[in-house]
């Protein structure tokens, strides 16, 4: 049971992935958390698939736009994760995305992709979860991306389907809490903040992006069969970006969305994953953002101690 919690973490990580068929290159999501090996795994490889379509926008004060007749934004995303326990308490991976895009505006139509950006990721369990404990576990996180996709800026396509990346690089700590109860019950916090490097548009002007907060705090049951469900709750928020060191006007970024995590374990070495998000259609839930609805399947391979 306690490698299909483990397991919710993948589906958690590939929702929290910035998704450049919907964000631009200033903006985007990403926890960084990646998955996490439970208690007796040395290593673990995943395979994820999963769609977004978009639906609406937040507009500059906050107002829910619904998208218009005549026109789609769709993406298709595949996921590869690999993990290893490096030590006791560290855990090292490596995810690798591949994304393709179909887009129509009017009469226009388009789609493309290929590579995007891979994403590297620690996690340190600073205090174990453990169901005895009153209190919760904690492991302190790190992830970088490194820009490896085609950013919107290098597109070459007139609705921009063939970008796959967010043109800049991040740095993103964070911290995950924990905590199980011998009932069958499980409660996860995520939080961490992304710090993103600048870059130039093609005028010259250099864009200094702000930090990004991502919160996220889902709960649910798990039980002795291998079964484990969480439902939870998206929050991120974004501060204005500068150009030339101007603050741009009504530019602050931000979303709420709401989760879901479902995982299985089929056998001693497989699990079988499913996750969604919907953004929230409500205004003041979120700025300056596209609204998409997400899922995801996926199965993980694990290695034990004595395989």
């Amino acid at each position: 049971m306690y490698r299909a919690l483990a397991a919710l973490a993948l589906s958690a990580a590939a929702l929290g992935q910035p998704s450049q068929a919907l964000a631009a290159a200033c903006c985007g999501s990403g926890h960084g958390i990646g998955p996490v090996l439970a208690e007796g795994e040395r290593a673990a490889l995943s395979v994820g698939v999963g769609e977004a379509e978009r639906f609406g926008q937040w507009s500059s004060r906050g107002e829910y736009v619904p998208q218009s007749g005549g026109g789609f934004d769709r993406e298709l995303r595949t996921e590869l994760g690999w993990i290893v326990r490096a030590s006791g308490p560290l855990q090292l991976g490596v995810t690798v995305p591949m994304i393709y895009t179909f887009k129509q505006s009017g009469r226009t139509s388009s789609s493309g992709g290929g590579a995007g950006d891979i994403t590297a990721f620690a996690r340190y369990d600073l205090v174990a979860s453990q169901p005895s404990r009153w209190f919760p576990g904690i492991a302190p996180t790190l992830a970088a991306l490194v820009p490896t996709g085609l950013p919107l800026a290098r597109s070459s396509d007139p609705l921009g389907a063939d970008a796959t990346g967010l043109g800049t690089g991040e740095i993103r700590p964070g911290v995950t809490i924990e905590k199980r109860w011998l009932a069958g019950f499980s409660a996860t916090l995520l939080a961490s903040v992304g710090f993103r490097f600048g870059y130039h548009l093609e005028s010259g002007e250099k864009v200094s992006p702000s930090p990004r907060l991502s919160l996220l705090a889902a709960a649910g049951p798990f039980w002795d069969f291998g079964l484990s469900a969480s439902l939870g709750l998206l929050v991120e928020r974004e501060g204005a970006p500068s150009i030339d060191g101007r603050a741009e006007a009504s530019a602050e970024r931000g979303k709420t969305a709401a989760v879901l995590f479902v995982a299985y374990d089929l056998s001693a070495h497989f699990t079988a994953l499913a996750s969604a998000q919907l953004d929230l259609p409500v205004s003041g839930a979120g700025r300056n953002e596209p609204l998409a609805v997400t899922s995801i399947l996926g199965v993980r391979r694990v290695w034990g101690f004595l395989d």
